[in-house]
């Protein structure tokens, strides 16, 4: 369909999206990441919308953004309203064993008409869409930790004595998780064990919690029952 193909990320700034930074590039991309960026940039708000450029007839700046460039496709990769960034085509693609490029239904010989740019913006869309489940996913996990957070400052509020422990428990735990060459999810899972690992402390009654002095035998049996508990 095209000669190059270019994955550039989007980032947001007082509302406003922007080019982030390129990816990735396959085949003849023709620009480099400052060109792409600054494209882009120029473009605006407008960059929302898929674009299409076709030297030949016009449908471009002139001259044209970079040398070579004889058409040039660009589809936003969005879900619901959210940019992730662009999914950009360069240069309509020479068809094998033929004097023609692309296909007979196109525009033009050289020109990326509604079949090229219906292509791409479908693989945007799908990407968009792929994009948009993962960031969904990463909300619900930061949810969950701040509701774990939450969890562990009553624990702290109530015994002044383990503030920041559980924050330290779990940093720790994390980075020993990660020397070992353990998975993501596992050296994850570690961390919010360590942030929970005295959440069963809230059983445990205020007298024997924040008793000053040495615990009894059956004040320490209680205590010693807050990890059960909090599992």
């Amino acid at each position: 369909m095209v000669e190059g193909l270019c994955l550039i990320e989007a980032a947001y700034q007082e509302g406003e999206v922007y080019p982030r930074r390129l990816l990735a590039t396959t085949g003849h991309a023709l620009a480099n990441e400052p060109q792409w960026l600054g494209f882009l940039t120029q473009l605006g708000q407008a960059n929302r919308h898929i674009r299409v450029c076709n030297v030949r007839s016009g449908l471009c700046t002139n001259p044209p953004p970079w040398p070579g460039l004889r058409s040039l496709v660009l589809a936003p990769i969005q879900k619901n309203g959210y940019v992730y960034g662009w999914l950009a085509g360069t240069n309509k693609q020479l068809v094998s064993g033929s004097s023609h490029l692309g296909p007979a239904n196109s525009l033009g010989h050289d020109e990326i008409g509604s079949m090229e740019a219906t292509l791409l913006e479908a693989a945007a869309i799908m990407l968009g869409t792929h994009a948009g489940n993962n960031k969904l996913l990463l909300e619900k996990e930061s949810l969950i930790v701040d509701v774990i957070h939450t969890l562990v400052g009553v624990i702290e509020a109530r015994d002044k004595y383990t503030c920041g422990h559980s924050d330290r428990v779990a940093l720790i735990g994390r980075r020993i998780a990660h020397a070992l060459g353990l998975p993501r999810k596992e050296c994850h899972d570690i961390f919010l064990s360590g942030l929970l690992h005295d959440i069963g402390k809230i059983g445990v009654s205020d007298e024997v919690l924040l008793k000053p002095g040495k615990l009894t035998d059956e004040e320490f049996q209680q205590i010693k029952v807050h990890p059960e508990r909090g599992a």
